[in-house]
This record gives C-alpha cells, sequence and structure tokens, in this order.
C-alpha cells in the first residue's frame, strides 16, 4: 500500500511539473500550425520532400512584462522558410500577449521536427546532419541576462490522413 502511494506520489509530481509547462508548449505548437501555410502543407506532400526531415531551433526572448520581444530560430533555410514563414512566425509569437506573460525575464528553448508520418527513412542525412549540428540558435548576450527554460520538442509530423 505505501509503496503505491509512493509511486501514485512521484507521478502526481511529475504530472504537476510537466503540466507546468504545456501551455507555453500549446502555445508555441498552435502558433506553428496556424502559420504553416497550405503550401507548406502542400509542398510537404511532394516527392521532392520524400523521405526528408528538417529540425530546427527556437528561442523565445520574454521580458520582464511578460511579453515576447525576441524570436530566434535556427537553421533558416530557403526551404523551410518555404515550409513556415518564419517572420510570419515570429510575428505572431510576439503578438501573443498572454501566453508567455507568467515566464517573465526568460529563455524559452524548444527545437522543431518536421517528416512526412508515411516516410520510414531519412534521406537527406548529410542536410539532416547539418541541421542537427546547428540546432540552437545564437543567443548571444540573451544567455546572460535571462533564466533559460527548455521546452519539450515540438513534432510537426505530417500525418498522412491529413496530407
Amino acid at each position: 500500500m505505501k509503496k503505491n502511494l509512493y509511486l501514485f506520489l512521484i507521478l502526481l509530481i511529475s504530472w504537476a511539473g510537466v503540466k507546468a509547462q504545456d501551455p507555453v508548449k500549446r502555445a508555441i505548437e498552435r502558433t506553428f500550425f496556424v502559420h504553416l501555410p497550405n503550401r507548406g502543407a502542400e509542398l510537404m506532400k511532394t516527392d521532392a520532400y520524400k523521405n526528408k526531415a528538417f529540425i530546427f531551433g527556437i528561442a523565445i526572448g520574454v521580458n520582464k512584462l511578460g511579453l515576447v520581444d525576441t524570436v530566434m530560430f535556427s537553421n533558416q533555410t530557403k526551404e523551410l522558410d518555404s515550409i513556415f514563414n518564419f517572420a510570419k512566425v515570429a510575428l505572431a509569437l510576439k503578438n501573443n500577449k498572454i501566453a508567455f506573460r507568467n515566464e517573465k525575464n526568460s529563455l524559452l528553448v524548444t527545437n522543431v521536427f518536421i517528416r512526412r508520418e508515411w516516410d520510414d527513412q531519412i534521406d537527406n542525412v548529410k542536410a539532416f546532419n547539418e541541421y542537427f549540428n546547428n540546432l540552437l540558435p545564437e543567443l548571444g548576450d540573451l544567455l546572460n541576462t535571462r533564466k533559460i527554460k527548455l521546452i519539450k520538442s515540438i513534432n510537426m509530423t505530417q500525418v498522412k490522413g491529413h496530407e
């Protein structure tokens, strides 16, 4: 009985810690899904993207008022920008006055992984390795002035049923 109670408490504490970041992660995910242009979704369905995978990092600077003042991406290639419009995503994150208000004076760091569900391998290994090697954006002075919070990775796998 004590063992079960102990296990339950550990699970509850773990869940509470994960739950605390969920609204922030969901806000970031929602922003990417909303700003995935139809063209980007259509491009991912083409043979040109067969067996390709992409990964990039994002750092979101939240000022002392709880407002996003900085958004930085790694791996901003033309190919990725054709799937996501990085400028629109950054603007949408900066315009979100609610989601980040509890993250004052923080630097939120996560990564976004993109691939097609129905592909069972990665053919762009050289490019993917380069993406992975440059996963973190240049954080510069923000590293010294804000507390860093890591957000669980965002998986943007395109599901075959939603193609």
